[in-house]
């Protein structure tokens, strides 16, 4: 509420377990209207699998 209200519209995502938390955040931002991009380069999962897997 407080992004939508300050204007916001667009995120980056970006950070430590691409599977589980990147994920989530995503999913939620992206439910929330706000059009998201994940920094493939910038995150990352236990194994390299999983981690394209769920890009």
């Amino acid at each position: 509420m407080v992004l939508h209200n300050l204007g916001v519209r667009d995120a980056k995502g970006a950070g430590i377990v691409t599977d589980q938390r990147i994920s989530s955040s995503v999913r939620s931002l992206a439910y929330e209207s706000f059009a998201v991009v994940v920094v493939e380069d910038c995150c990352a999962a236990a194994t390299r699998e999983l981690h394209e897997v769920e890009l």
